[in-house]
This record gives structure tokens, C-alpha cells and sequence, in this order.
């Protein structure tokens, strides 16, 4: 919900050349003029689409693509194995600090996290969601 951590969000997605990126009915919108004023208006660059969570895992098993969660409690994203045979790629879902991922997507979902210092135990959305997906597009050779 905070305009700041989607444009991070959508400004890593292009720098990593990421095929595009869905949202969800409760998001903020990409294209309200603080996201785009603080992403350069990247939002403008990348195919999108507006998809409830179960749209979205259709879409995921459509394209053979792993569904991937953001969640403090999943795997470190460098202990996760090698992308399975088959598969074309992930879709990493993204949630905000307070509520997360929606659960229906997270329960469908590889659950991924990022290893943490014993002295923080969160990282802002933005900030971890990129790190996530650099981390994801790096382990399954992007």
C-alpha cells in the first residue's frame, strides 16, 4: 500500500528484465504519481495485469512457472534447490510488512526468505522483495 516500496518494486523488475508483473485488486495503483515520480515511471515499461490470487496460479501453471511467496517464516533463498525440470521460470508474490502475502497464494506457494542478522527481523517490502527476486533470477539463471 505504500507508493515508495512499489516503485522499488517495479524499478528492480525492469533492471532485471523480468517478463512483468501482475497486481492485486488491493495494491497500490503503479500509476499514482509517487510511484511513478520515484520509479522514473518504469510502471509505463513492463506488460501487467490486475489478477485475484487464483488467476494468478492459473497463469503461474499456464506458463510453468514456480509460484514463489515472500515470507519471513519460508526457506532461505540460499538454501532453495536447484528450479525443478519443466518449469520456465517463477513468479514471486510480494506482500506488504504488515499483512504479507494473500493466502490463497501462499498456500500454493514455495515460501522463500531472506537469511537475517539476529538483530533485525524484517526488512521494508521493497528492499526485500528486490533482494528476492535478484537472489531468485541469480539461483534459476535468468
Amino acid at each position: 500500500r505504500k507508493p515508495e516500496n512499489m516503485a522499488l518494486l517495479l524499478s528492480t523488475a525492469v533492471a532485471l528484465r523480468f517478463g512483468g508483473v501482475v497486481f492485486s485488486a488491493d495494491t497500490v495503483d503503479p500509476f499514482h504519481y509517487k510511484v511513478l515520480e520515484a520509479s522514473q515511471a518504469v510502471a509505463w515499461t513492463l506488460p501487467y495485469l490486475y489478477a485475484s490470487s487464483s488467476e494468478l496460479l492459473a497463469l503461474c501453471r499456464r506458463h510453468q512457472l514456480l509460484t514463489c511467496a515472500a515470507d519471513t517464516a519460508g526457506t532461505p533463498v540460499s538454501e532453495l534447490p536447484l528450479l525443478q525440470h519443466g518449469l520456465r521460470g517463477f513468479c514471486l508474490a510480494v506482500g506488504s510488512e504488515t499483512r504479507g502475502v494473500q493466502p490463497e497464494y501462499l498456500q500454493g506457494s514455495t515460501r522463500v526468505a531472506l537469511p537475517m542478522s539476529h538483530l533485525s527481523d524484517s526488512l521494508n517490502a521493497g528492499v526485500a522483495g528486490g533482494v528476492l527476486m535478484h537472489a531468485l533470477a541469480c539461483a534459476w539463471g535468468r
